[in-house]
């Protein structure tokens, strides 16, 4: 029970972070050392940006100066998980996945639009898997 509030909570959070950036030029997908890394990108130039991604089955951010790069065990733990992928369907629709040990399955779906709507189904089975969809 424990797990699955820790890693629905660190779903969450990483969607509020994506709604901070208000257009897609400010978030990224990278692939960094076969890692996927959400990258989030201060407005106006700044020269900061915020990393996500997962490193010893640790969800962590990582806000710094885009020059510095991705020191990777520098990163503030978020969560303990499995696994962690970020992947742009479109243009402006990412599927985030998160999941931890001893779960059961969950989809939500999200539209980030002027009417906002959402729709959980909760499956059984012993699944860790937890999506998010983001509309900006």
């Amino acid at each position: 029970m424990k797990q699955n509030y820790t890693v629905r909570t660190a779903a969450a959070y990483v969607q509020e972070k994506i709604r901070e950036y208000s257009s897609s030029s400010q978030v990224e997908v990278l692939t960094e050392n076969n890692r996927t890394v959400l990258a989030l990108y201060e407005p106006e130039n700044t020269g900061y940006v915020t990393y996500i991604y997962l490193y010893k089955r640790k969800l962590r951010e990582l806000f710094t100066k885009k020059e510095r790069g991705i020191e990777w065990e520098s990163g503030q733990e978020l969560v303990s998980a499995d696994t962690f992928s970020v992947i742009k369907q479109k243009e402006d629709l990412l599927r985030i996945h998160l999941s931890g040990s001893g779960q059961k399955a969950r989809n939500l779906y999200q539209a980030q639009q002027e009417a906002s709507s959402m729709a959980e189904i909760l499956e059984g089975g012993t699944d860790s898997l937890y999506h998010r969809y983001v509309y900006w």
